[in-house]
């Protein structure tokens, strides 16, 4: 049996149940799970799903133990043989993350969306694909002021445009935005009011905005259109995640795409190897891609130029 801890809802769902054998426990932070995922992988796979509520993210974990004591609890009656640990959501000590997995031993713990050294995880290198999109904003398109918004939790993305920046003489800290000026944990709506405030109070002149989430850039390009600056011959505007959202903006953002589904089906088939192999720690890198849209200023010309110059590079 696969135990999948989980305080959100992602297509990784279907993809570790994709496997054959496995029964999956969902645990989500009061959100019902998107019915069709739980339909397609019902229809894969005769799977079981039971969700759990749980109204404690789990970076509170740490002043929360009980709930981590709860968990422990469900896992020795239930007989789990391995637990994937949505990592991404963890800001966390690694110290207490492993005494929160020690809870657990001999079962083996899987991080998925985030690397810990003492861990199993599968993980995106974003600080790989976050220079490849400051890279073509500055050398396709020649723009200067970049303003970056920081996700909620401190990741390689961030360094990685600091880095990029600093390479080409341009970094400027007014231009990075930080989680405690923009509201906390707090809705997109509210941050991305924070944002326009920030912009307006330090009269910044942005020429392209890398925004960490879709739901959020579509949020700007929504309160931009309405301010009368157009994206992007005003001003461009890049998304990550590629949600059917992005896609179908006016313009479609460029953005990183985000290996939802192959990261949970990667996750899961490692982690029933290790299951039946034996224990060990692993570190996979699932491989993503820069997608370019209009809304950072290419055209389907210049697209054409730059996807195939992209593909001799990769090659």
């Amino acid at each position: 049996m696969l135990w999948h801890l989980t305080l959100q809802t992602h297509p990784n769902i279907v993809a570790v149940a994709s496997l054959a054998g496995l029964s999956a426990i969902l645990i989500s932070r009061g959100a019902q799970p998107d019915p069709e995922t739980i339909e397609k992988a019902a229809r894969e796979l005769d799977v079981n799903f039971v969700r759990f509520a749980s109204r404690v993210y789990l970076n509170d974990y740490q002043t929360n133990l009980n709930q981590v004591t709860t968990i422990a609890a469900l896992v020795n009656k239930m007989k789990i043989d391995g637990i994937l640990l949505l990592g991404w959501l963890a800001n966390l000590e690694p110290e207490f993350l492993e005494q929160y997995a020690a809870r657990f031993s001999p079962i083996p713990v899987m991080s998925i969306g985030k690397s810990f050294a003492s861990l199993s995880s599968v993980y995106v290198k974003g600080g790989i694909y976050m220079r490849e999109l400051v890279e073509h904003l500055i050398r396709e398109h020649d723009y200067r002021r970049i303003l970056f918004i920081h996700p909620f939790d401190a990741d390689d993305r961030i360094d990685a445009y600091r880095a990029a920046m600093e390479d080409h003489g341009l970094f400027n800290p007014a231009y990075m935005l930080h989680p405690d000026e923009l509201g906390g944990r707090c809705s997109m709506e509210v941050r991305t009011e924070h944002i326009m405030k920030l912009i307006e109070q330090r009269n910044l002149k942005p020429q392209a905005i890398i925004s960490m989430y879709d739901h959020e850039a579509v949020d700007l390009l929504e309160q931009l259109t309405q301010k009368g600056i157009r994206v992007p011959e005003d001003i461009a505007l890049t998304a990550y995640e590629d949600s059917h959202i992005v896609k179908f903006a006016d313009p479609p953002l460029t953005t990183i795409f985000y290996p939802w589904y192959e990261m949970g089906y990667t996750a899961a088939r490692e982690l029933v190897d290790i299951i039946r192999r034996g224990p060990r720690v692993t570190h996979i890198a699932v491989p993503t891609r820069l997608i370019i849209r209009r809304s950072c200023g290419c055209g389907s010309r210049h697209f054409r130029r730059y996807a195939h110059d992209h593909s001799r590079k990769r090659k």
